[in-house]
């Protein structure tokens, strides 16, 4: 399925609030004080950080790359447009895929330094 203009402009938005919510992540991150920090806290914290700027990094690239599909492809496809869009359109969703995934592992990360357990 390639993309379309129709479905990048829908993607913008979506991506943005990802992103917004990948930024309030790592704010919440950066203003975690603690009395009591041990080690192994303080390291899922700034794995989780870490985890959370690649997350940040990789919707930003993703946002980028959509925008300038959506600027450069016209209306009207040529066939010599198909294999950019066919190659474009498969980096796009892959690196969709790839952002959303990486999403998933933040939530059990953020519970764990929020009640104090301890996950490896």
């Amino acid at each position: 399925m390639n993309l379309t203009n129709s479905l990048a402009e829908v993607l913008i938005p979506a991506i943005s609030v990802l992103i917004g919510f990948s930024i309030n992540a790592m704010l919440l991150l950066i203003g975690r004080v603690s009395d009591e920090t041990t080690d192994r806290e303080e390291k899922l914290i700034k794995n989780t950080r870490n985890h959370t700027m690649y997350a940040v990094i990789i919707g930003l690239a993703t946002l980028v790359l959509v925008v300038g599909f959506l600027v450069t492809s016209g209306e009207t496809l040529i066939p010599i447009d198909l294999p950019f869009r066919t190659f474009t359109s498969f980096i796009l969703y892959s690196l969709i895929g790839h952002y959303i995934i990486s999403l998933y592992l933040l939530p059990a990360r953020f519970y764990a330094i929020a009640e104090n357990v301890e996950i490896d």
